[in-house]
């Protein structure tokens, strides 16, 4: 005996929905929040002025103070370099890349730095350098600041 061919198809049918069903509810992507380790909480970004202070013990031909890719001071050919700043703070702080460049022959020069910024702790840094040097300076305050 044979069946009817709309009545297969219609069996056919229901049993791939039977299978599709379940399988799609186990594989499916669920939706949920990220880990709280994960997630990155998005800080306000203030705009405060600093001052720094750099002591070498030789003389660099350049200091250049970046932050992001925005030049934020300049400076070089002497032992003392200084000047005004403004910087962007989040509640974390900031990270500022300084670019120094130093005559070819010199082999190792030290470089100490000072940042005052309005109403917080001075931060110092102090690095041996030479030639074409890049030093990230993470600015962080204490949480009582």
């Amino acid at each position: 005996m044979k069946g009817s061919p709309r009545f297969e198809i219609c069996l056919f049918v229901i049993a791939g929905l039977l299978l599709i069903l379940p399988l799609r509810l186990l594989t499916g992507v669920a939706v949920s929040a990220p880990p709280d380790h994960l997630t990155v909480s998005v800080s306000e970004t203030r705009e405060v002025n600093a001052w720094v202070d750099f002591r070498f013990s030789a003389l660099p031909e350049k200091v250049k103070i970046y932050q992001g890719d925005v030049l934020l001071w300049q400076g070089g050919g002497s032992r003392r370099e200084d000047g005004d700043l403004t910087l962007r703070l989040t509640d974390n702080g900031a990270l500022l890349r300084l670019e120094l460049l130093w005559p070819a022959e010199l082999k190792d020069a030290y470089v100490e730095c000072s940042l005052e910024v309005d109403e917080m702790s001075d931060l110092r840094k102090g690095f041996w350098s030479q030639g074409h040097d890049d030093q990230l300076w993470n600015l962080a305050w204490e949480e009582s600041q």
